[in-house]
């Protein structure tokens, strides 16, 4: 076989195994199987594909060609997309409240993380316990392997519902130190390969890592505020395909920018995802909207996907290159300088902080949830040494190691710690009261920001990026939330409100229960601020698309009066026929075909207007003349409106 034959081979093999992931992660799902996560199983089959490749087909040399991926695939096209969807789909308002932990945890301790490997393995290296390696070698792998990525724990914590600042610390940690991982990875890569390291070297990485990290944030932070005004003063929303587009290529040029100016480019799409959330999204128009963030998701699932599905591959495709005693040691660093960079830098914060401190059981979470995974091995690839493959084969150790293992205890620590539940550990001296619902991230620290950019924010850079309607919406949203407060205090909400008494209601029409709810949620720290204003320009615009529809269908209604009142008696009739004969049904009946139709609240439809399309009254007319004694209509389909709502 050539060589193209064989990469259009590997990629058939790849997207075969992709689909096979995809179907076994959705069976354990529907099992509630907790254990096991899409990245583990991803993994799983990878080495089951490799090794069944080796030794069973025994392709031996070839096997490489099968998923040859260059360095370029991955920085170009997969990496990029798992950071912005990261930063674009943050959680803000739990991210901004938890801000100073979450840049202590990413800054600081990814740079404690990155010395403390590099400097353990510099000394094992020079004492000969393991391979030999050169002070810069140690660094890169010290840089790479800090970058964390906890997917499935995160995906666990969402699960199995845990206070929201563990949530948010180990997200915004996790999100942030990709970044600053990158940022000092492509700084130490500037080094000549022999530098011996000093407290020059170590002042001018730092310097040049700085440097890196401010220019890649301008750079994203413009090209995200950028396109907010570009969609401000466009009428892009009747071309929502072209609108989609056009924001996916901004985002791109970031990223670009900052890679042609030697900077960061995963820093600068990772702030312009942040920002383009923010203000860009909110200018364009409905469908729009759905069609960016379903696909703004959707591109990240696939690209972290094929990456975990790559690294179980790559297990059996560097054999020869393996050091046991490097990736024993490699392992033991990562788990030590983890800890000593988040329990001090835990102490820091509880120091300065009266509230929302860090528990001891938190701190422990925290440091198991340090899994390493898409971006530590992409940036493996990149290490172009004598000693590159033993590295890239010992970071894909670390990732499997962590993944299966450490992912895989993640929800046993969780039920272990009660952290589902109620921390119990209150060492601090602060108050700590948590509540779960239905499986949600719950806020023992519910209270209305105060933050001095949050008014900043709302008074100067939200008017001028983003469109009057939407401001409009933010307002009238604000005057309800104060009359709210105004009325109630949070623990007499607490006290008086059942969630799901309110929601199998039929008191309420289905708008106004969704805007009760969300007032409630809101108010109590259950919902995200900014979800909930997407919720309210989504409703919006729902609720003028149904005035609309109501107008066209009376005008419709108008037209056709007079063709109704020329209708034949025995036609009307047949109707009338029709109607007593579909409400003789009690509600007994309804409790048998409700979930057919797929009715929740039966117990509240005592009356019901059945509406019947033009061509199922053609049939049933038909179905009463030739039997009149007809009972069964339950095969026909109906649209059933509560009355009461």
């Amino acid at each position: 076989m050539d060589e193209s034959t064989l990469e259009s081979l590997g990629l058939l093999l790849l997207f075969l195994l992709l689909i096979l992931s995809i179907l076994i992660s959705h069976f354990f799902r529907r099992k509630r199987v907790e254990i096991i996560h899409q990245t583990g199983i991803s993994i799983a089959l990878g080495v089951l594909a490799s090794f069944i490749m080796r030794y069973i087909f025994n392709v031996g040399s070839k096997f490489t060609s099968f998923f040859s991926f260059t360095e370029d695939t991955f920085m170009l096209f997969l990496l990029p997309q798992i950071i912005f969807e990261s930063g674009y789909n943050m959680e803000r308002r739990h991210f901004f409240s938890n801000f100073g932990s979450i840049i202590l945890f990413a800054i600081l301790g990814t740079t404690i993380s990155t010395f403390l490997v590099g400097g353990f393995l510099i000394i094992l290296s020079d004492h000969g316990v393991i391979l030999k390696l050169t002070h810069i070698e140690c660094l890169l792998f010290g840089s790479l392997v800090s970058a964390t990525d906890p997917v499935c724990v995160l995906s666990i914590f969402k699960h199995l519902g845990v206070d929201v600042n563990l949530y948010s610390n180990v997200f915004g940690e996790s999100v942030l130190n990709d970044a600053i991982s990158i940022v000092l990875f492509e700084t130490l890569t500037k080094f000549e390969k022999n530098t011996t390291i000093s407290a020059k070297v170590v002042f001018q990485s730092l310097g040049m890592f700085l440097l890196s990290l401010v220019g890649s944030f301008l750079i994203g932070t413009l090209f995200g505020l950028f396109s907010a005004l570009i969609f401000k003063h466009t009428l892009f929303h009747i071309h929502p395909m072209m609108e989609s587009a056009l924001f996916f290529s901004l985002a791109w040029c970031s990223y670009m920018l900052s890679a042609f100016l030697n900077l960061s480019g995963i820093a600068a799409i990772l702030f312009c995802g942040i920002f383009m959330a923010h203000y860009t999204i909110h200018n364009i128009g409905e469908r729009s909207q759905k069609i960016t963030k379903e696909a703004i998701y959707l591109i990240a699932y696939l690209s972290e996907s094929i990456v975990f599905l790559y690294l179980g591959l790559a297990v059996f495709s560097f054999n020869e290159s393996y050091n046991l005693p490097l990736i024993g040691f490699a392992i033991l660093a990562c788990l030590f300088s983890r800890a000593l960079n988040i329990y001090p830098i835990s102490a820091i914060v509880n120091l300065w902080r009266k509230y929302n401190k860090i528990f001891q059981s938190h701190q422990f979470m925290i440091w198991f949830s340090g899994l390493r995974g898409a971006v530590a091995f992409i940036l493996s690839i990149r290490i172009d040494t004598d000693n590159g493959k033993e590295l890239m084969t010992t970071t894909l150790m670390v990732v499997v190691f962590t993944v299966i293992f450490l992912g895989g205890f993640t929800p046993l620590l969780v039920k272990k710690l009660k952290l589902e539940r109620e921390c119990p550990d209150t060492s601090h001296g602060a108050e700590h009261n948590h509540s779960t619902s239905g499986g949600q991230i719950v806020d023992d620290c519910s209270r209305p920001m105060n933050n001095p950019f949050v008014k900043l924010d709302k008074k100067y850079f939200i008017p001028f990026f983003t469109k009057k309607k939407y401001q409009e919406y933010l307002k009238s949203q604000e005057i309800e939330m104060e009359d709210l407060r105004k009325t109630k205090s949070k623990k007499d909400l607490e006290e008086e409100v059942d969630f799901k008494e309110i929601e199998q209601t039929n008191n309420l029409t289905v708008d106004s229960q969704t805007n009760f709810l969300q007032n409630i949620g809101m108010y109590l720290g259950d919902l995200d601020e900014i979800e909930l204003e997407n919720q309210i320009e989504n409703q919006y615009q729902k609720e003028k698309e149904d005035q609309k529809e109501k107008e066209d269908q009376k005008e419709n209604e108008n037209e056709n009066e007079n063709e109704d009142e020329n209708e034949d008696e025995n036609h009307i009739g047949i109707q009338d026929q029709i109607h007593s004969h579909s409400h003789s049904y009690n509600q007994g009946y309804w409790k048998e075909v409700a979930p057919h139709f797929d009715i929740e609240n039966v117990n509240h439809l005592e009356d019901i207007d059945i509406t019947i399309s033009s061509d199922m009254e053609t049939i049933m007319e038909n179905n009463i003349q030739n039997d009149e004694n007809a009972d069964d209509i339950s095969s026909f389909d109906f649209e059933i409106e509560d009355q009461d709502n």
